[in-house]
């Protein structure tokens, strides 16, 4: 296991501040997915220090090569995810912070730049003051109001890790400001959520190109459920909490990246030049007595995908193309969960890149929600070239605090 020092040093240099206040605390609450919450007498500030670490063995086999069995099996045993952070308010209820940073050395990638690689273990940095009533604004690094995966914490999705429509959208958290207006009309709603972002990915800030990125995006949202104990029904994928009535969210959204200087727009390989990239998406969450469906759809656009050089070789492309996916589970009372998802990736010839279909199912067990979870899965890569057609699998245990 690897453990960045510096995401760990950024973490516990926290520490002194928060044991300031601890000894004017009026409360602290320590629970199983609570954190440690720690609340000032005069009601100036609250945080939760929490953390959650993802542990598991990946497995994949190769269908069609000619190589030996041995060979074409690879195991990896491996820390996934530690992340660490603190949530709360400042002053007043209404001014939240988030900070959260990796740590785990599979996660903690360095991103080369010109002159030298960043730290990329600063996740969440922001503050969000809410305006009036349903209206609010956040300044700072965190997700972007785009498609569901890419806006859904890691450890509540319902696999072990996001689907290959997360990775094909480019999206990732990214720095800026943000405005979301929400309204709900007894069990109809909406919401509305605009962003104008750096354009370049997370941790950007010492090497910025091109132009800003522009997103936003609507929600039609439908819910009834008696339930006051429910946690926010939209920050997970799937309904282990077996809500009483039901909930729907249709949504979808815009986002334009203006001169993206990386090949898939908030992530990927720097490229010499640059390009507008363009992305529709739109999605669709379903929640009612332990079952819950997830559909998702995504197209990259880009007038010239394809970089050459003098002599007219390829040397880099930007991914053009659509994606979508399909998931679907059932929780029963004891939180056991069969899960299943179909994924269809369909990159624009241009791009030299092969479409395939990902056939997946998997077992889950919830101890406590998504804070304490076993997840296992295996599935089938179904390449256009069959050659590079794969088996895969994985069990994973999640735990926090």
């Amino acid at each position: 296991m690897k453990v960045n020092l510096k995401s760990t040093l950024f973490f516990f240099l926290l520490i002194p501040f928060f044991e300031g206040y601890a000894q004017r605390s009026a409360k602290t609450i320590s629970g199983i997915g609570e954190g440690i919450t720690i609340s000032d007498r005069s009601k100036d500030f609250s945080t939760t220090l929490f953390g959650w670490s993802q542990v598991g063995i990946h497995g994949a086999y190769n269908l069609n090569s000619n190589n030996s069995t041995a060979d074409n099996l690879k195991l990896n045993a491996t820390v996934q995810r530690l992340r660490l952070g603190a949530k709360g308010f400042l002053f007043d209820s209404k001014l939240k912070y988030l900070f959260q940073v990796a740590m785990a050395g599979d996660e903690v990638n360095t991103v080369m730049t010109s002159p030298k690689p960043r730290f990329n273990g600063l996740l969440d940095a922001y503050f969000e003051y809410e305006v009036f009533d349903g209206f609010s604004i956040r300044v700072g690094q965190g997700f972007l109001p785009v498609v569901a995966e890419a806006n859904t914490f890691a450890r509540n999705t319902g696999f072990a890790d996001r689907g290959k429509v997360f990775y094909f959208s480019g999206f990732d958290r990214d720095a800026g400001i943000q405005a979301f207006y929400q309204k709900q009309f007894g069990t109809i709603g909406f919401k509305l959520s605009g962003a104008i972002s750096q354009g370049e990915g997370r941790n950007a800030s010492d090497y910025l190109r091109g132009g800003l990125n522009y997103a936003g995006r609507a929600d039609l949202i439908l819910k009834n459920t008696t339930n006051p104990n429910l946690t926010n029904l939209n920050s997970t994928l799937t309904d282990d909490q077996r809500i009483d009535g039901y909930y729907l969210k249709v949504g979808g959204g815009y986002s334009y990246n203006d001169n993206a200087s990386r090949n898939n727009g908030f992530s990927g390989e720097y490229v010499q030049v640059e390009r507008d990239i363009e992305v529709l998406f739109a999605d669709l969450l379903f929640k009612t007595n332990g079952f819950s469906m997830l559909a998702e759809f995504v197209s990259r656009y880009t007038v010239i995908p394809v970089v050459y050089d003098t002599s007219f070789y390829i040397i880099a492309n930007f991914n053009t193309g659509w994606a979508m996916n399909i998931q679907s589970a059932y929780c029963f009372e004891n939180g056991m969960e069969i899960i299943g998802r179909f994924s269809q990736i369909n990159p624009k010839q241009v791009n030299n890149r092969p479409s395939f279909n990902e056939y997946t199912v998997g077992f889950n067990k919830y101890f406590n929600s998504h804070f304490v979870k076993l997840q296992t899965e295996v599935g089938y890569n179904d390449f256009e070239n069959a050659f590079t057609d794969n088996l895969f699998g994985r069990a994973t245990l999640l735990f926090g605090f």
